[in-house]
């Protein structure tokens, strides 16, 4: 094989390779549930704002999340219905009967 053909392949193949084994975003997701010994603070009362234009926006409430050490308030913000009729749950947490508190993520239904 030539000298320049074969380098021609070798660099078409090392651009190739990097871009095939990119994770995909569905690949790259991890869900883990967060379970802690202590109770949420309060929620916090949020004055929610005008719905943005045009229609098709819900409220998703502020809550609590958990960042390895305490709680940090995330606040609410308008989120884009996914298609008409969808219900968003918003972040909460729920007291297992351990005693432990178990975070439940926001979800569309």
């Amino acid at each position: 094989m030539r000298p320049l053909l074969t380098l021609s392949i070798a660099a078409s193949l090392a651009l190739a390779v990097p871009v095939m084994a990119l994770p995909t975003p569905a690949q790259a997701q991890i869900d883990l549930d967060v379970v802690i010994g202590r109770p949420p603070p309060p929620e916090r009362v949020e004055v929610i704002p005008a719905p943005p234009r045009p229609a098709g926006f819900v409220w998703d409430k502020g809550h609590w999340r958990w960042d390895g050490a305490t709680h940090v308030w995330v606040p609410g913000h308008y989120i884009r219905l996914p298609h008409p009729g969808a219900v968003r749950i918003p972040g909460h947490w729920v007291e297992m009967p351990n005693g432990r508190w178990r975070f439940v993520r926001p979800h569309w239904e």
